[in-house]
């Protein structure tokens, strides 16, 4: 009885869960009251007597019951992207199956909306709970048996069927049968925004961010035939194509619809301005023909009463950054009249404007001063996404960060990249970039310790790590002489399929610079087994990216397996200098040498003298005194020895007077 209350009814002193059981029940009520007094007797004076209340009902949220149990769950950082999520054996772990990954997914939806499109008949069924109307298949209503081909012409332009409504169009106009304005209109819609209906559906890119680099308008298009057959044509006709030929960069034929527009007396709307703006550096190839142009569209706008929004001003913007340094002044002075009428600036504002001294400026201190001013006066604020390209204000600016080495600033970035929904201001394909250029800002930087706990949050939670990722921190390690976290990191490269000729050149030339204790080297020496494993062919064909040995990378293998007492390995990895035309350094055999003497195996002193031999290594003197210095030799041995001993002094003596007779021509 560690919680007490008071009896609503009697006002007794007791145990809040006696008062619960029993209170509510009338019968007991008379019973229980001795109870009671008996408790309140026995209740420490320091509780204060305070009457609670309780309620009859409770309402509880709907979604109480799951904001409870999303309470209990934390963030696990060895969780793929929510994105990737699928059966762990198709989950992907490299960056070229996350793209393949992507496209497949984005694949199988159009897949899916072909079949919903073409064959809607098989989906009469709602089993979906909750049923969501968007994901099922739109089938206008009508009687059975009844054929209305303008009910028909509707459901071709719902399903997006363009060849089908084509057809069912000018099949309505041969039958003189009348189609509202409002359904040309859609259709219009349908084809200028999709180009050409004789474009099969399928054929859509599947990297839907990715935009139209030329024109791709075209006079024969069912949208200029059908817009040109139009008796009666109201703002919305002149719209639909408008916009369609700005979209497919038919800046020109634009222009000539808005003039066209203006001689029937019909009067554009700010959406129709925006796409006259977007097309101007498409109409004029000089820069002041093309701001007179945007101007004469302003003053047009102006005396329409048209009050420009956010998009206005990003498309102006956008347009004069074509230009680039040349544009800088009126970009501001564009900006400025922005914030003086009250509309607030969206990302891709800030955007255009960071760009203005970043791209052409090539990272100068007046971007970095830039870009504290915009992030003084929006690192508090939430976003929504206005424009598709507001999407590429966090890469570049994080970007700036890392070409300035500004730190602080990054961190700043990442604090308002996290603030509410901003993240979603991202893009998927981006966001490798974005992560990748702050964690390289932090490995070059910062502290070891916060280095892994970055890694350790963003891997592979948030992004798979990139090579260039991993390379900046294995310098970071090699930095801060945390070599012993080598093995965990090549784990990590061949989970993320980062195993690249660069990576394992840095690899075992890491692990293979300094002595390291037992434990480790053993550790070291399976590491160096598994790159072997990979560069030899037996594991090539899985990640497709074909290794070799090259450099040093025979030299620090038969280190590393030398140190951990695997002599014949090291021994068959040295060959490789032989095998591909590489030459091995002295230290390395002097240290073989050494093993051997310790070991007592004299079995290789003569294979490694013929193997010096065959090099013809310059100052060899010392390997050469290491080959008779506590070494118990067979008079077989000693006599292949001094017989190798007599062709290496043959040879260097016909080596040096080869020198000096090059030496005495060259005096000539």
């Amino acid at each position: 009885m560690a919680l007490h209350t008071v009896c609503v009814k009697c006002g007794q002193w007791a145990s809040r869960m006696v008062f619960w059981r029993f209170c509510g029940s009338a019968q007991v009520h008379e019973t229980v009251t001795r109870a009671y007094e008996q408790a309140a007797a026995r209740a420490p004076e320091s509780i204060t007597h305070t009457s609670v209340v309780l309620p009859q009902k409770k309402t509880w949220d709907k979604l109480a019951v799951l904001k409870a149990l999303n309470s209990t769950i934390t963030k696990d950082p060895t969780e793929s992207p929510y994105v990737f999520k699928d059966d762990p054996y198709l989950i992907p772990y490299s960056i070229r199956d996350q793209r393949v990954f992507l496209q497949a997914r984005e694949s199988g939806k159009l897949a899916a909306e072909y079949v919903v499109r073409n064959y809607p008949n098989l989906f009469n069924k709602e089993q979906a709970e909750p049923l969501i109307p968007a994901f099922m298949p739109t089938i206008l209503k009508r009687q059975d048996g009844e054929q209305d081909p303008l009910l028909d012409f509707e459901e071709h332009i719902l399903m997006q069927n363009f060849q089908e409504a084509v057809d069912a169009y000018d099949k309505l106009l041969q039958e003189g049968t009348p189609v509202p304005l409002s359904l040309t209109n859609r259709l219009l819609d349908l084809l200028s925004y999709y180009g050409d209906a004789k474009l099969d559906h399928k054929t859509r890119n599947e990297k839907r961010w990715m935009k139209a680099a030329q024109c791709t308008w075209r006079e024969d298009f069912h949208a200029e035939r059908i817009f040109n057959a139009m008796d009666v044509k109201d703002a919305r006709s002149y719209h639909a194509l408008i916009l369609g030929t700005v979209k497919h960069g038919a800046g020109n034929r634009a222009l000539e619809l808005f003039v066209e527009m203006q001689e029937q007396g019909l009067q554009a709307d700010a959406i129709i301005f925006t796409g006259l703006l977007a097309a101007a550096p498409m109409i004029h190839n000089s820069f002041e023909e093309m701001w007179a142009y945007m101007e004469d569209l302003l003053k047009q706008m102006a005396a329409q009463d048209i009050r420009p929004n956010v998009n206005i001003f990003n498309t102006i913007l956008n347009s004069l950054r074509t230009y680039g340094g040349l544009s800088r002044s009126l970009a501001m002075q564009t900006f400025t009249e922005m914030i003086a009428i009250g509309i607030e600036p969206s990302l891709l504002t800030y955007n255009c404007i960071l760009s203005f001294f970043y791209r052409h400026d090539h990272g100068s201190n007046k971007s970095v001063s830039i870009l504290k001013e915009i992030l003084d006066k929006i690192e508090n604020q939430e976003f929504d996404i206005i424009d598709e390209d507001d999407v590429k204000f966090f890469p570049l600016a994080m970007r700036l960060c890392l070409e300035m080495k500004e730190l602080e600033l990054a961190h700043r970035l990442y604090r308002f990249f996290s603030l509410g929904n901003n993240w979603k201001l991202l893009h998927p394909q981006s966001s490798i970039f974005f992560y990748g250029e702050f964690f390289q800002l932090i490995c070059q930087q910062e502290d070891i310790s916060v280095v892994l706990s970055w890694y350790r949050h963003i891997v592979p939670s948030i992004i798979q790590p990139t090579r260039e990722m991993m390379i900046h921190l294995l310098r970071a390690l090699d930095i801060a002489s945390y070599l012993h976290l080598l093995p965990n990191m090549w784990q990590d490269i061949k989970r993320w399929g980062n195993v690249r000729q660069e990576m394992l050149e840095r690899l075992l030339e890491l692990m293979a610079r300094d002595k390291q204790p037992p434990e480790l080297q053993v550790a070291f020496a399976e590491c160096a087994r598994e790159i072997r494993t990979y560069v030899t062919g037996s594991l090539q064909n899985a990640i497709r990216i074909p290794l070799c040995w090259q450099g040093s990378m025979p030299e620090h293998l038969a280190l590393l397996l030398l140190r951990a007492n695997s002599i014949n390995e090291a021994w068959e990895a040295l060959q490789l200098c032989q095998t591909y035309n590489l030459v091995p350094s002295n230290a390395v055999l002097l240290e073989m040498l050494e093993v051997l003497r310790k070991q007592s195996r004299a079995d290789l002193v003569v294979p490694i003298a013929t193997f010096v031999v065959t090099f013809g290594l310059s100052g060899i003197e010392e390997i050469w005194a290491a080959m008779h210095d506590g070494f118990d030799l067979s008079p077989d041995q000693k006599e292949k020895l001094q017989r190798l001993g007599m062709d290496l002094m043959t040879s260097d003596s016909t080596s040096d007077s080869d020198s000096d007779s090059d030496s005495e021509s060259d005096q000539d």
